[in-house]
Parts: C-alpha cells; structure tokens; sequence
C-alpha cells in the first residue's frame, strides 16, 4: 500500500479532499461521537464492519481516513468515488454508474490488481445493463471486459472520465 498512499494522496488533494492516516482511537472516536451527536453517523460513512476495519469516510468533508497503510488501495478508491462523485451522499450512491471511474482511477494508480481482488465478493446487480447479475469475483475474462466495456461507457456519458479516459471529480 505504500506504493499507492501517495498517489492516491496526491489525486485527493488536487480534487480538494485529503486521505490521512490517523489512529485507530481517532477513528472509534470519531464513530462514536458522529453516532451520539446525530443519533447516526451524520456526515461520516464508516465501512459496515465498522470502524475497526480502518476505513471512515467523512463525506462532507471530502476526507478519508485510514488507520495503517496495510488498508487495501482498491478500498480507498471506492471510497474515493463517495467522496468525489456522490452529490448527495453515499447512503444515495448509484455504485454501479461509476463502475468504470473506479476501475481507470485503479489502472492510473497502479494498483489495478489489488482493486480487482478486493473486489472479488463485490455484487454486481443491474436493471439495465444485461451482462452479469452476481459477484465480480465470478465474472468469467470474457464477461469481465464486456463489463468493464460497457461501465467505462457509462462513464465516459455521465463525464467523471476526460477525454483521455481518466477519472476526472464530480464535486
């Protein structure tokens, strides 16, 4: 990972967020205190797992915040994508639109591979692209670049890639 925390560092500042590392009592705290302060986790998206996976994404903010560089690279970028994309939070996320930006920012990275595994159990279910329904870790290689394809497509419409095909911020 740290071979990729100071790109991916780097790509949040100039898009005007941060990606820090801080403690892990940071981390719980800052659970903590957004779960009594709002009744919910207001303005920060913790993973489902919850704080001690490492990851917390404070939305409004646009920060994200790692408890070790041991975190895998292709979770920052998803995370990157509700900080950068999501205009009205990541609880009203369309995950799959974005697909594509995830992947090129991953390629851009260097860190494409780590992305993909982590990726592995990621569920793919759409309403309108007839491709795939399941996990992309089931994908076979054939239906992968379909995929990908058609989500980069999808991208490149909705304008979160430039016209070289890289991940460009929507907010």
């Amino acid at each position: 990972m740290t071979v990729y925390f100071s790109r991916l560092q780097e790509k949040c500042e100039y898009w005007g967020g941060d990606l820090e590392i801080v403690g892990k009592r940071t981390l719980e705290q800052l659970y903590l205190d957004a779960m009594h302060r709002t009744g919910g986790l207001g303005s920060y998206k913790i993973f489902s797992e919850g704080p001690l996976r490492g990851v917390a994404l404070a939305w409004k903010d646009k920060r994200i915040l790692i408890t070790s560089l041991d975190v895998n690279p292709g979770r920052i970028v998803h995370e990157m994508g509700h900080c950068f994309l999501d205009l009205d939070g990541p609880e009203n996320s369309d995950e799959l639109s974005w697909l594509g930006w995830e992947i090129s920012l991953a390629k851009e990275i260097g860190c494409y591979q780590e992305w993909d595994a982590q990726n592995s159990d990621y569920g793919l279910y759409f309403d309108d692209v007839p491709i795939w329904s399941g996990d992309w870790g089931e994908l076979t290689d054939d239906a992968k670049s379909l995929l990908i394809e058609n989500r980069m497509a999808e991208a490149r419409r909705l304008g979160i890639l430039d016209s070289m095909g890289r991940a460009r911020p929507r907010r």
